[in-house]
């Protein structure tokens, strides 16, 4: 758990990493947050764990640096299939980091555009095990021949710099009928056109 704190000790700003999904999603469960200070003075950086377990088997690497908070977008499925002269169905989903703010337009390299809000928040489920992911669902008509086609889709925030989406396979067996915990990243997107 990191904690933020100023030369008082008033806490700024806290993250934890209990909530399911960061790592299977993301690849990367560590806490993390963004701080912009809005006045000069010493700040504290906490690193603990949450239920006060420490010693020397509990090791923490602590990194800090200057950049702007930014947002991750992620597809799927893997590989999306359409019929030639029809149209594929991606979902691409935004991850906001903590701090990032605002609305981002994505699209499909030649192909459609869309635009997640900035109240569209990627936060925990009611259920405490599942996360809420924005979406956005694009139509892409499936090009002539049939076969692998690769896609790229980009996604930008105001005057920043272009972000390209990733995807993922689902690995091992699905638990309780609708999820898996384990994803592999993929190097392409591909929509494969069959006849």
């Amino acid at each position: 758990m990191l904690t933020l704190r100023d030369e008082s000790g008033q806490k700024l700003a806290e993250n934890d990493d209990v909530v399911a999904g960061w790592g299977g999603l993301l690849g990367n469960p560590d806490s993390s947050l963004f701080y912009t200070p809005k006045q000069n003075g010493p700040l504290l950086v906490e690193v603990r764990d949450r239920l006060n377990r420490g010693g020397t088997a509990y090791p923490y690497r602590l990194k800090v640096d200057h950049a702007r908070p930014s947002f991750q977008l992620f597809t799927t499925p893997e590989n999306p299939v359409a019929r030639l002269g029809a149209a594929a169905e991606l979902k691409v989903h935004l991850v906001r980091e903590a701090g990032f703010e605002g609305e981002v337009e994505v699209w499909v390299e030649g192909g459609p555009r869309a635009k997640f809000r900035t109240d569209q928040r990627f936060e925990p489920n009611a259920d405490g095990a599942d996360m809420q992911i924005p979406e956005i669902t694009l139509r892409i008509p499936a090009p002539a021949p049939a076969g692998t086609h690769p896609l790229r889709i980009f996604g930008k925030a105001g005057d920043g710099a272009a972000v390209e989406a990733h995807t993922a396979t689902m690995i091992g067996p699905i638990y309780q009928g609708d999820w898996n915990f384990y994803r592999r990243p993929v190097p392409a997107i591909t929509l494969t056109v069959i006849e």
